[in-house]
């Protein structure tokens, strides 16, 4: 309360620093927590629901993108691009029923297979026939979705949001009075 006395004296601009860096860091934390949360619960490895990853292994993007705010747009958006984990990314062996996965999973009827690029990718067919045959992915989208929502809006995000204010704005404070 007395941060906010002596901001509303100086202006706008100091507070929507401290606003902006306090809600940026609790949107940093929440999404940290919920690729945590998921990838306890689906039994995978943080580093696949947190990054896409091409043919060879290496990283390509982030799967939970975070746009942090500044004092010009106030707002961070927090983005899932996901369509989905390839079962060719936490495959196991082959066995006589399928494919064994990371996180105790089957895939039944599957089998491992390498493209023309030299990329080994898990296949499953659609039907009796040779040719139409479909890559198994893991949905994740909706699970990180709601475990986003959860943390963001929770009044243990509440209570870290104003515990980051007052330091920030304590800070923000000591730099202005040094000037």
């Amino acid at each position: 309360t007395q941060v906010r006395k002596m901001f509303k004296a100086l202006g706008a601009k100091p507070m929507n620093r401290v606003n902006v860096r306090a809600q940026n860091e609790v949107m940093t934390k929440a999404r940290t927590k919920s690729i945590r949360a998921v990838s306890k619960s689906e039994k995978l490895p943080q580093k696949f629901i947190r990054y896409r990853f091409d043919g060879q292994g290496n990283k390509k993007a982030d799967r939970a993108k975070l746009k942090k705010g500044n004092v010009r747009n106030l707002t961070s958006v927090l983005t899932v691009y996901m369509r989905g984990l390839p079962v060719g990314a936490v495959a196991g062996a082959q066995t006589k029923q399928g494919v064994k996965a990371k996180g105790g999973r089957l895939y039944k009827g599957a089998f491992k297979a390498t493209t023309a690029a030299g990329q080994g990718v898990v296949l499953k067919r659609r039907s009796k026939k040779r040719t139409p045959t479909m890559m198994p992915k893991i949905g994740l989208r909706e699970q990180l979705q709601k475990q986003f929502e959860r943390n963001i809006l929770s009044r243990q995000a509440q209570r870290e949001y104003q515990r980051i204010y007052s330091r920030l704005g304590q800070l923000e404070l000591n730099r202005i009075i040094t000037r």
